[in-house]
């Protein structure tokens, strides 16, 4: 008999286990065979060096960012921010459609964090989303974490 689990604990299984497994996946082909696994799957392995540093601004590609907090002791207001994702939608009538969509979600950065992998950096933002089902006056509680790659193209 096939044990049928949701998708919540399938996802909290993922976000509990995928640390361990990837490092130890990670170190076991290293150990095999050093020139099959590249120097960012090591360090991104290896995890990022402790402690992380974390701004109420940052300069990217000619653009500044500010945390919200920042924003609040500040004359010029740059903690906005906006995603575009692109993802495949499904509905379910007679039978099963898709179709892929681009959807915008608006935010404000709540944190900045710069993780130091020794060979490189990658630099988050925890954004806190507006709930575009109940307007611009009600915000979400989730938060989410983005990378710079995610706002500046």
């Amino acid at each position: 008999m096939q044990s049928s689990k949701s998708g919540k604990w399938i996802t909290n299984e993922h976000n509990r286990t995928f640390v361990k497994w990837f490092k130890d996946r990670v170190i076991s082909r290293y150990s095999e065979s050093p020139t099959t696994i590249s120097n960012t799957l090591k360090w991104l392995a290896y995890g990022p060096n402790i402690p992380v540093t974390s701004y109420e601004g940052y300069d990217v590609n000619g653009y500044t960012f500010y945390t919200q907090c920042q924003d609040n002791k500040s004359i010029v207001q740059n903690s906005g921010v906006c995603v575009e994702v692109s993802s495949t939608e499904f509905h379910r009538g007679k039978s099963i459609t898709s179709r892929d969509i681009k959807k915008s979600y608006y935010g404000v950065i709540e944190e900045i964090w710069e993780l130091d992998y020794k060979d490189f950096k990658v630099t988050l933002f925890r954004c806190k989303w507006f709930d575009d089902g109940r307007g611009v006056r009600g915000m979400s509680q989730a938060s989410l974490w983005v990378t710079l790659a995610d706002l500046v193209m």
